[in-house]
Protein backbone atom coordinates (compact mmCIF):
# COMPACT_ATOMS: atom_id res chain seq x y z
CA UNK A 1 0.00 0.00 0.00
CA UNK A 2 2.84 2.68 0.69
CA UNK A 3 3.70 2.07 -2.75
CA UNK A 4 0.45 3.51 -3.66
CA UNK A 5 0.95 6.73 -1.73
CA UNK A 6 0.48 9.81 -3.09
CA UNK A 7 -0.43 8.74 -6.48
CA UNK A 8 -3.76 8.66 -8.60
CA UNK A 9 -5.98 6.49 -9.09
CA UNK A 10 -5.49 6.41 -12.95
CA UNK A 11 -1.91 5.91 -12.31
CA UNK A 12 -2.37 3.00 -9.91
CA UNK A 13 -2.36 -0.55 -11.78
CA UNK A 14 -2.32 -4.11 -10.22
CA UNK A 15 -1.53 -7.11 -11.94
CA UNK A 16 -4.53 -9.39 -12.41
CA UNK A 17 -2.88 -12.47 -10.52
CA UNK A 18 -1.66 -10.38 -7.24
CA UNK A 19 -3.45 -11.25 -4.35
CA UNK A 20 -5.15 -8.03 -2.33
CA UNK A 21 -7.15 -8.35 0.65
CA UNK A 22 -10.79 -7.40 0.08
CA UNK A 23 -12.60 -5.78 2.48
CA UNK A 24 -14.80 -8.97 2.93
CA UNK A 25 -11.72 -10.86 4.62
CA UNK A 26 -11.47 -8.06 7.26
CA UNK A 27 -15.44 -7.88 7.72
CA UNK A 28 -15.17 -10.82 10.39
CA UNK A 29 -12.76 -9.71 12.36
CA UNK A 30 -14.78 -6.29 12.63
CA UNK A 31 -18.24 -7.86 14.15
CA UNK A 32 -16.36 -9.01 17.29
CA UNK A 33 -14.99 -5.48 18.27
CA UNK A 34 -17.01 -2.74 19.50
CA UNK A 35 -18.57 -0.69 17.20
CA UNK A 36 -20.04 1.61 19.40
CA UNK A 37 -17.72 3.99 18.19
CA UNK A 38 -20.23 7.55 19.12
CA UNK A 39 -18.25 7.02 22.54
CA UNK A 40 -14.95 6.56 21.43
CA UNK A 41 -12.29 9.71 20.93
CA UNK A 42 -11.16 10.50 17.31
CA UNK A 43 -7.92 9.45 18.49
CA UNK A 44 -9.08 5.99 20.04
CA UNK A 45 -11.12 5.27 15.99
CA UNK A 46 -8.85 2.96 13.85
CA UNK A 47 -7.79 4.12 10.73
CA UNK A 48 -8.91 2.49 7.69
CA UNK A 49 -7.63 2.53 4.64
CA UNK A 50 -9.66 1.52 1.00
CA UNK A 51 -8.06 -0.96 -0.28
CA UNK A 52 -6.79 0.07 -3.84
CA UNK A 53 -8.87 -2.43 -5.97
CA UNK A 54 -12.31 -0.90 -4.05
CA UNK A 55 -11.05 2.58 -4.89
CA UNK A 56 -11.95 2.05 -8.53
CA UNK A 57 -15.36 0.29 -7.87
CA UNK A 58 -16.13 3.15 -4.63
CA UNK A 59 -15.18 6.21 -7.54
CA UNK A 60 -17.31 3.96 -9.89
CA UNK A 61 -20.74 3.58 -7.09
CA UNK A 62 -19.96 7.52 -6.56
CA UNK A 63 -20.35 8.51 -10.06
CA UNK A 64 -23.38 6.15 -10.54
CA UNK A 65 -24.80 7.95 -7.71
CA UNK A 66 -24.27 10.86 -8.88
CA UNK A 67 -25.39 10.71 -12.03
CA UNK A 68 -28.60 8.66 -11.00
CA UNK A 69 -29.56 11.72 -8.98
CA UNK A 70 -29.20 14.35 -11.76
CA UNK A 71 -31.22 12.56 -14.09
CA UNK A 72 -33.68 12.14 -11.57
CA UNK A 73 -33.63 15.77 -10.66
CA UNK A 74 -33.66 16.44 -14.54
CA UNK A 75 -36.18 14.01 -15.24
CA UNK A 76 -38.42 16.03 -12.46
CA UNK A 77 -38.27 18.91 -13.50
CA UNK A 78 -38.82 17.63 -17.20
CA UNK A 79 -42.35 16.39 -15.90
CA UNK A 80 -43.10 19.86 -13.88
CA UNK A 81 -42.67 21.78 -17.30
CA UNK A 82 -45.16 19.19 -18.44
CA UNK A 83 -47.68 19.98 -15.78
CA UNK A 84 -51.27 21.47 -16.24
CA UNK A 85 -51.52 24.71 -14.45
CA UNK A 86 -54.27 26.70 -13.79
CA UNK A 87 -53.70 30.38 -15.01
CA UNK A 88 -56.18 33.17 -14.23
CA UNK A 89 -57.95 34.11 -17.15
CA UNK A 90 -56.70 37.51 -19.07
CA UNK A 91 -58.92 39.64 -18.92
CA UNK A 92 -60.69 41.15 -22.07
CA UNK A 93 -60.11 44.77 -23.18
CA UNK A 94 -63.24 46.24 -23.80
CA UNK A 95 -63.16 48.18 -27.16
CA UNK A 96 -64.87 51.45 -26.69
CA UNK A 97 -68.14 52.20 -28.18
CA UNK A 98 -67.60 53.91 -31.41
CA UNK A 99 -70.19 56.31 -32.53
CA UNK A 100 -70.38 58.44 -35.79
CA UNK A 101 -70.39 62.14 -36.07
CA UNK A 102 -73.33 63.69 -36.67
CA UNK A 103 -74.16 66.79 -38.97
CA UNK A 104 -75.11 69.13 -35.96
CA UNK A 105 -72.17 68.12 -33.74
CA UNK A 106 -69.26 68.53 -36.62
CA UNK A 107 -70.65 72.01 -37.71
CA UNK A 108 -70.52 73.18 -34.21
CA UNK A 109 -67.12 71.80 -34.08
CA UNK A 110 -66.22 73.96 -36.80
CA UNK A 111 -67.87 76.96 -36.14
CA UNK A 112 -66.50 77.13 -32.63
CA UNK A 113 -62.50 76.08 -33.88
CA UNK A 114 -62.61 77.95 -37.09
CA UNK A 115 -59.43 80.20 -36.29
CA UNK A 116 -57.03 77.14 -35.15
CA UNK A 117 -58.54 75.33 -38.20
CA UNK A 118 -57.32 78.30 -40.94
CA UNK A 119 -54.47 78.58 -38.30
CA UNK A 120 -53.64 74.58 -38.88
CA UNK A 121 -53.16 74.29 -35.30
CA UNK A 122 -54.75 72.18 -33.02
CA UNK A 123 -56.54 73.79 -29.56
CA UNK A 124 -55.60 72.91 -25.88
CA UNK A 125 -57.70 70.51 -23.79
CA UNK A 126 -58.96 73.06 -21.74
CA UNK A 127 -60.17 75.55 -24.68
CA UNK A 128 -62.26 72.11 -25.84
CA UNK A 129 -63.27 71.72 -22.51
CA UNK A 130 -64.67 74.83 -22.03
CA UNK A 131 -66.74 74.01 -25.81
CA UNK A 132 -67.86 71.07 -24.41
CA UNK A 133 -69.90 72.57 -21.42
CA UNK A 134 -71.37 75.13 -23.65
CA UNK A 135 -72.53 73.21 -26.53
CA UNK A 136 -73.48 70.28 -24.16
CA UNK A 137 -72.11 67.62 -26.93
CA UNK A 138 -71.25 64.33 -25.07
CA UNK A 139 -68.07 63.24 -26.05
CA UNK A 140 -64.75 63.32 -24.12
CA UNK A 141 -62.29 66.38 -25.21
CA UNK A 142 -59.93 63.77 -26.74
CA UNK A 143 -62.43 62.45 -29.68
CA UNK A 144 -62.98 66.64 -30.34
CA UNK A 145 -58.92 66.83 -31.19
CA UNK A 146 -59.04 63.63 -32.66
CA UNK A 147 -62.20 64.94 -35.17
CA UNK A 148 -60.32 68.09 -35.69
CA UNK A 149 -57.13 66.95 -36.53
CA UNK A 150 -58.38 64.03 -39.04
CA UNK A 151 -60.52 66.35 -40.23
CA UNK A 152 -58.71 69.59 -40.94
CA UNK A 153 -55.46 69.29 -40.16
CA UNK A 154 -54.37 66.35 -42.68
Amino acid sequence: MVDFAGKELADVTIAPEEEVASSDDTEGDEETEDTDWTEKSASELPLQRPQVDNLASVSEKRLQRQQESVNSTVQEQHESDFEETEYPKAKKRKMPVRRKWTASEKDEVAKHFAKEIVNKCLPGKSAIDEFLKKTGINRKWSNVKDFLRNQYLK
